[in-house]
């Protein structure tokens, strides 16, 4: 009897053994996938990057359903390849949208391993509104409240996320929304200016600052300085800061579009 014991024993505790083991290669598997799905997109921030680092995320949570860290990140690319498409017509609205939710619950699920995972945070909010976006501006004045606990969030557990990532998301947000609706939750489009531009400061070679914040400063009639925003990305190194120049060139070509929509015109004309 004693000897059956020991033997079950024997056998439960190799086992358990290589159950931990097995685990273990893939929780390391699914980091490097991660790994290798950050390389990707800092050399690239288009469509076909994001397509392509994507799945590996998605290899990346199958291999590890509790990394928080891969979630994160899903859910930030899930966003990040939704807000290139087009959004022209219905059709393509619906599968902005369809990314968008995708996010959604990439950013839930992080959220419940780890409440305070900034990734998860921050594009958990971003994709609920853009989502919103996609349905109705209007109709979704219900999420502010829980888009500005989230934010809020985020600056208390980070309040340097993405170099000024919270700032960035009320401008977009308050250059998009009719005033009243604006008004409606407490809000003024002016009230984001001061903290872009101290971000301008703070992170002169991130060049997203300035582009959101000239977004912001044309929609409130601030043409020039608008434009003078505009004018300093197109004509500074988008290199000067390594972690983020692929993220810089995609800006760069953001800005020249900004332009020639703004005033008719390639740059530098006017």
């Amino acid at each position: 009897m004693r000897t059956g014991i020991r033997a079950f024993s024997v056998v439960f505790l190799a086992a358990l053994f290589l159950g931990r083991g097995a685990f273990a290669q893939d929780a390391a598997q699914a980091n490097a996938l991660r790994e290798q799905a950050l390389a990707i997109i800092m050399e690239d921030c288009t469509v076909p990057a994001y397509l392509k680092a994507i799945p590996l995320l998605e290899q990346a949570h199958k291999l590890d359903p509790k990394n928080d860290l891969v979630l994160g990140t899903l859910s930030d690319y899930y966003w990040e390849l939704a807000d290139l498409l087009p959004k022209n017509t219905g059709p393509e609205k619906k599968v902005r949208l369809e990314w968008f939710n995708k996010g959604i619950e990439a950013g839930k699920e992080c959220l419940e391993l780890n409440p305070k995972n900034p990734d998860g945070i921050f594009f958990y909010a971003t994709n609920l509104a853009s989502a919103g976006e996609m349905i109705s501006i209007v109709k979704s004045i219900w999420m502010f409240p829980a888009l500005k606990s989230g934010m809020d969030k985020v600056d208390r557990v980070d309040p340097d996320y993405g170099q000024g990532s919270v700032d960035r998301f009320w401008a977009e947000i308050a250059s998009r929304v009719p005033n009243f609706v604006c008004k409606a939750v407490g809000m003024a489009k002016e009230d984001g200016i001061a903290d872009l531009i101290k971000n301008t400061k703070k992170w002169p070679d991130r060049f997203d600052n300035f582009t959101y914040l000239a977004r912001l400063q044309w929609d409130l009639k601030r043409k020039d300085d608008a434009l003078k925003n505009l004018e300093y990305v197109l004509t500074h190194d988008p290199e000067a800061d390594p972690t983020v120049i692929a993220g810089n060139y995609l800006e760069l070509d953001f800005a020249r579009k900004m332009w020639k929509q703004y005033t008719g015109k390639e740059f530098s004309d006017r």
